[in-house]
């Protein structure tokens, strides 16, 4: 029997690289200090991923994503649909500039569970500022429409917010374009500084960790990272009458360190086949932690 304690014996959740190619060039992003070759996943390679999929019972959910715009690969459609062939839930992640009507019809039509979209600033002005490339009314507008589209079916909507000291104060704002927007789910994530200039838009100096969470249903689901208790103090207020909140509470000396990838049972297959524990360890990057530089390299395992 597994436990939350234990490893589990096979992956629950399978994340897929369908490119490392990315039409934005976002300020945040591990590409700005990585020397990669661009490339997209080929049709042997996920037929091999489809072939090992059908080998688990039960069957993993498989995420689209990884460092590149999974929509920008020519047969992400495609993709979706034949893992949903198979019988799995199928997830992917956007930026929301390549959702036209016509797309939004395809992944409409594939199957696909669930759409996550980043957004990172409820301004025109402050979204820019992070996604360098994009512009707001666009994504807000395909967005809108695939909402509209759906009819009452899928895919559920999601968002994913990095939180930073530069756009933490849309927060509340964007909260609420995203329950207009229809999502179901909001997810917000700290930023990991791959420059040392990002090292001053944490917001964890003072961090607290996961504490306990009761679920209020038929609200939509926001998760909550570890961050200062005084910007959580600020934002609660504002935000927890609408949501269901999976928040942080408890300081960083009761906590010891832990892998949600590794809880969660994930593993990640990139856009050349190569198979490694997480997302993080899929490609070598610089980091920061505290200021100090850190050169990760890439770990792989198949």
């Amino acid at each position: 029997m597994e436990t939350q304690d234990t490893l589990k014996s096979h992956p629950a959740k399978i994340y897929v690289e369908p490119t490392n190619l990315c039409n934005l060039m976002c300020r945040t992003c591990i590409r700005n200090v990585w020397d990669e070759p661009p490339g997209q996943m080929n049709t042997a390679t996920f037929a091999r991923i489809l072939d090992s999929l059908r080998d688990f019972s039960p069957l993993p959910a498989v995420f689209f994503g990884g460092f590149g715009e999974p929509l920008s690969h020519p047969d992400m459609i495609n993709m979706v649909a034949q893992v949903k062939a198979v019988g799995a839930v199928a997830e992917l992640i956007t930026n929301g500039t390549f959702l036209s009507e016509a797309r939004a019809h395809d992944l409409i039509a594939a199957g696909l569970d669930r759409l996550w979209i980043s957004l990172d600033g409820a301004t025109p002005e402050s979204y820019t500022d992070v996604r360098l490339g994009a512009a707001l009314p666009g994504v807000l507008t395909n967005l809108a429409r695939l909402r509209d589209l759906r009819n009452g079916s899928g895919p559920e909507i999601g968002i994913v917010f990095v939180a930073m000291k530069r756009n933490i104060a849309d927060l509340p704002a964007l909260l609420r374009m995203a329950r207009d927007l229809g999502a179901a789910q909001f997810m917000v994530t700290n930023v990991l500084p791959h420059t040392l200039e990002l090292c001053a838009e944490v917001l964890y100096a003072r961090a607290l960790s996961n504490g306990e969470h009761r679920r209020m249903p038929g609200l939509p689901h926001l998760s909550l990272p570890q961050m200062d208790a005084s910007v959580l103090s600020a934002l609660l207020p504002a935000i927890q009458d609408s949501w269901d909140i999976t928040e942080s509470w408890d300081y960083p000396d009761k906590v010891e360190d832990r892998c949600p990838f590794i809880e969660d049972g994930t593993m990640t297959v990139g856009w050349n086949g190569d198979v490694s524990p997480c997302l993080s360890l899929l490609h070598s990057h610089t980091s920061y932690l505290h200021g100090v530089e850190r050169s990760v390299r890439r770990y792989i395992v198949g």
